[in-house]
């Protein structure tokens, strides 16, 4: 019975001084090292900086990766410069919820049909440059455009 006293009571002191000791060495941390530390994150990020805008030239973004053949299939979104239906639906009063003004409000349907409009004029374009595509998806309610899926002989084309 003592023992188990004893060793409840040594287990008890030793968790007391190892929450005493944390604690003190927690508040005696000097303030220069974590004023360091910050510094030297800064470092590493401008050392890190990727300069993402070269790769959103279109001299870059045009180019498809070497293992891509000539015969390969990809997935094109064109975005149009049209406004799509969510950022029509933010300047309104809001008195129908999203779902109801993007299926069924005239502005929506105006939308998709500027939409359907321009798309024929790519299209028109994308079918004089002599382009093999197919249509996919078309998009209206948070982005306007449309999908086409074209050979990776025809993506610069495409994309101009």
């Amino acid at each position: 019975m003592k023992n188990k006293k004893l060793l409840r009571f040594t287990q008890s002191a030793l968790i007391v001084a190892l929450a005493a000791v944390l604690l003190c060495g927690a508040l005696m941390a000097p303030t220069k090292a974590s004023s360091y530390k910050a510094a030297f994150i800064d470092n590493l990020g401008k050392l890190l900086n990727v300069n993402y805008q070269d790769y959103l030239d279109n001299n870059v973004m045009f180019r498809l990766p070497d293992g891509v053949k000539d015969d390969d299939k990809l997935s094109v979104i064109i975005k149009l410069s049209v406004d799509d239906v969510m950022t029509a639906y933010e300047s309104t009063d809001k008195s129908v919820d999203f779902t109801q003004y993007a299926l069924f409000s005239a502005d929506s349907i105006r939308i998709q049909e500027k939409i359907a409009q321009r798309k024929a004029q790519i299209l028109s374009k994308l079918d004089e440059q002599g382009v093999e595509y197919t249509t996919g998806k078309e998009y209206f309610a948070i982005l306007s455009g449309f999908e086409v899926i074209v050979k990776a002989k025809d993506f610069k084309t495409t994309c101009k």
